[in-house]
This record gives structure tokens, C-alpha cells and sequence, in this order.
């Protein structure tokens, strides 16, 4: 279905999942994930796998990647709920985790805020580079690097909302 780019195979597939394990240590064992922009399903459908009690809600605008996550959702038997909308108009809240790939900062984090829960937190894959434009409001609480599909590799940052 082109959900990960012209000529990607085994070792870019490999590349993302691993990527998006390397948050582990960051999503907890149960609780409520948010995943902005789901697409291909990355990183969300692994975390979901790897933490089984977790429940994810992933949000899709585009009908055939929603189509897409639908099915791969229910056959691999996740605890999730597959929504083809926008973060911005999306009623959710009360998330401990929010998750979000490939988007710049500016286009989710204040969304993204109003739907976390007290003590929730947002973990971001992106660009080295993108990654120290931190936005205001956005406190960094830790820096995991990836392998990433770009030449200069890419970060998984952990984010909390700023308590001012």
C-alpha cells in the first residue's frame, strides 16, 4: 500500500519498529496512548504489542491509511480504536501518553496538551536537527537517539507540558 516509501523493505521495516521500541522505557504498562497521524501504524502498533494492558487510541484523517490501520488493528488483536480525524477536532483527553512521528512540533504539541492527563507526557520521533526547537511550553526530559531512515539519523524526545 506505499505506507513507508518507495523501495522499503525488511531493513527499513526493521529500522522502524525498532526505533519506535527504543520509547519503551518511557510508555507505561497500562494507561491511555494517543498516537497523532498514525499512517503506517509506526509507532503505535508496536508499543501496543509491546505493552498489552496499554489502549491506544490512533488518529488518521486519510481514508485508506485509516482503512489500513483498521485491519492491521484488529488482526493483530491490539486494544485500540482507530479514528479517521485530526488531533485538533478530536474530543479525547485524560491520555498518559501522546506519541507523534514525522510531524514538526508546531503542528501538534498544543493539541496534543489538552488532551494529556495530569502526569502525562508525549514522546516525539523526529530529526536531530528538528528536535532542538523545542516549543515553548514543552519541558525535554530525556533525548533517546535512533537509528532513523534519514542520513543523519533521528531522536525519540520525551516531552512534558510546562506546569506554568
Amino acid at each position: 500500500m506505499d505506507l513507508i516509501g518507495d523501495g522499503a523493505g525488511e531493513k527499513t521495516l526493521e529500522s522502524l519498529v525498532a526505533d519506535s521500541l527504543a520509547a519503551l522505557p518511557w510508555i507505561p504498562e497500562r494507561g491511555r496512548l494517543l498516537d497523532v497521524g498514525s499512517g503506517n501504524g509506526i509507532p503505535a502498533i508496536p508499543l501496543l504489542l509491546a505493552r498489552p494492558a496499554l489502549r491506544g487510541v490512533l488518529l488518521e484523517p486519510r481514508e485508506r491509511r485509516w482503512a489500513f490501520l483498521r485491519e492491521t488493528v484488529r488482526e493483530l488483536g491490539c486494544l485500540a480504536e482507530v479514528r479517521r480525524e485530526r488531533l485538533a477536532v478530536h474530543a479525547g483527553q485524560g491520555y498518559d501518553i501522546v506519541t507523534v512521528r514525522g510531524l514538526s512540533m508546531e503542528m501538534w504539541w498544543v493539541d496534543a496538551c489538552a488532551r494529556l492527563g495530569s502526569g502525562g507526557h508525549a514522546v516525539w520521533w523526529t530529526s536531530g536537527g528538528r528536535a532542538e526547537s523545542i516549543a515553548e511550553g514543552a519541558e525535554c526530559v530525556g533525548v533517546i537517539r535512533c537509528r532513523g531512515l534519514s542520513a543523519g539519523g533521528g531522536v525519540a524526545v520525551l516531552l512534558r507540558p510546562c506546569s506554568t
